[in-house]
């Protein structure tokens, strides 16, 4: 039935194996019909046929249809806050969309005003045992704030800016509609918003990344939860490490089961740039592995990312929509598949088996897509047929065949430019010289070790996506490597 038309900062949430997209932010320059009629519209994605269905799902959505928190449930998919898809007002409302009646149902105001959240955008609340916990957030404060908590104003603005609450609503007790302040423990995170909080098994969660005063992070902490009492346990950081970014997609690959695993696509980082990058998180053992880089399928900032296992030892991953680098909103449907996989006896690793792109982007012709994605020497792209409705599939292969990793401090790079489309560029001169070439990366490393140093934090940091050949040089010499897989 076609792709649902291109949006960021909506809802996509996984129940009983399909994925259902709801609201997000659409064209500002449409009429207010055509928005409204657009937030009104359930679509809902089948991932064995790979297939969209929409439907209308009524007048009762939420008011914030934008930017709000989310999360699902085993039938039910609540939704807190947000924004309206024009203007600056935001929410407190508490919202859950009924998965079997499809339709949504509002929660009575809370009994206690006093400890209800502030509206606010841009958190992610989680359901564990039965309550809806909610985190942090960018909003407005409308009352005095809650008792060890912080906020902080944006720089110049007296009337909003990003919070660390920490409020707990009990789903069970609905005959009495109560938000509670939660005690919390531990490493509390600094305020902060747009980051990413996802449930890995029936009692912890895990947050990464935001945007804080300070400007993004890539900090990871696992939050507990014990009746209203909640912990947070900052993440110690060592080996290979995401950018910090903020808003990003993630989502767990294998929930409630041993050792799980959170995926992490795509965001902004510290120079509003969007990332291309794909990163895996055992939560146990506190490693990631970065499964894919600069890829222009992910290059997007603000979509809505869902997993569901389609059969065992298989995972399903559906991203949508978001912004991509040239600012354009996007209707993308890629499908990331995983599979378990015995690696040297018994320990098993999740492992990326295939990356379909399906349809077209409503921003950008297809075929102007299809040039951008073919313009990466190293990626073979082939074009399948899906259905009868002539809808087409691009499932992208990566192969790389050579890359070239330049350890630079200050010297003249401009012999590179015919290779620049391969060139991994590892300044270690500070954050003022300008390169005079436009590079396929570009990565600020602290002024430590030799040219070796460089060579091997690009490995190691790459390790699960290596391309077949390298060649590694430093400065414009005969001295370089190469490396052949």
């Amino acid at each position: 039935m076609g792709e649902p038309s291109a949006r960021f900062n909506h809802i996509l949430a996984p129940v009983g194996g399909k994925s259902y997209l709801l609201g997000g932010e659409t064209d500002p320059f449409r009429e207010e019909a055509e928005r409204n009629r657009v937030a009104g519209v359930l679509s809902v994605f089948d991932h064995e046929s790979k297939q969209w269905v929409h439907v209308d799902h009524g007048d009762e959505k939420p008011p914030g249809v934008r930017s709000g928190g989310f999360v699902a449930g085993e039938r039910f998919i609540y939704s807190f806050g947000g924004r309206a898809d024009t203007g600056f007002g935001r929410y407190n409302t508490l919202h859950k969309f009924d998965t079997e009646e499809m339709r949504w149902i509002a929660f009575p105001p809370s009994v206690n005003t006093a400890e209800t959240p502030m509206p606010k955008a841009g958190c992610e609340p989680v359901v564990i045992d039965d309550k809806l916990c909610l985190f942090g957030g960018y909003g407005t404060p409308t009352g005095p704030p809650q008792p060890g908590s912080s906020f902080t104003f944006d720089e110049g603005v007296y009337d909003r800016g990003n919070t660390n609450e920490f409020h707990v609503y009990s789903l069970k007790n609905v005959a009495v509609p109560r938000w509670i302040s939660g005690n919390v423990s531990g490493d509390r995170p600094p305020p902060c918003s747009y980051y990413t909080l996802t449930l890995v098994d029936t009692g912890r969660a895990v947050m990464f990344g935001g945007n804080t005063k300070t400007g993004r992070v890539n900090d990871v902490y696992i939050m507990t939860l014990d009746g209203i009492n909640v912990n947070f346990k900052k993440m110690r950081k060592y080996g290979p490490w995401p950018k910090k970014r903020s808003s990003h997609a993630a989502c767990v690959l294998n929930y409630d089961q041993e050792y799980p695993q959170l995926l992490v696509a795509g965001g902004l980082d510290e120079n509003t740039q969007a990332l291309g990058d794909l990163w895996l998180l055992s939560v146990d053992h506190g490693m990631w592995i970065k499964i894919r880089d600069h890829e222009t399928y992910l290059h997007r900032w603000r979509p809505s990312m869902s997993c569901v296992s389609c059969a065992e030892k298989t995972a399903s991953v559906l991203v949508f929509g978001g912004v991509d680098k040239d600012g354009l909103k996007q209707s993308l449907t890629t499908v990331l598949e995983f599979k378990l996989v015995d690696n040297s006896g018994e320990v098993q690793e999740w492992i990326m088996d295939d990356a379909i792109v399906l349809g077209a982007n409503s921003d950008r012709s297809a075929s102007a897509f299809a040039e951008s994605v073919q313009a990466v020497e190293d990626d073979i792209v082939y074009f399948i047929p899906v259905n009868s409705m002539g809808t087409s599939a691009r499932r992208v292969c990566h192969y790389k065949e050579y890359e070239i990793v330049v350890a630079h401090y200050n010297e003249d790079l401009r012999w590179l430019a015919p290779y620049a489309d391969h060139c991994h560029v590892y300044h270690k001169g500070g954050n003022n010289w300008k390169s005079p070439v436009e590079f396929k990366q570009w990565d600020t490393l602290p002024n430590v070790g030799h040219e070796g140093h460089t060579y091997l934090h690009h490995i190691i940091t790459n390790y699960h996506c290596l391309a077949k050949r390298y060649t590694f040089c430093a400065r414009r010499s005969e001295k370089s490597y190469t490396l052949e897989r």
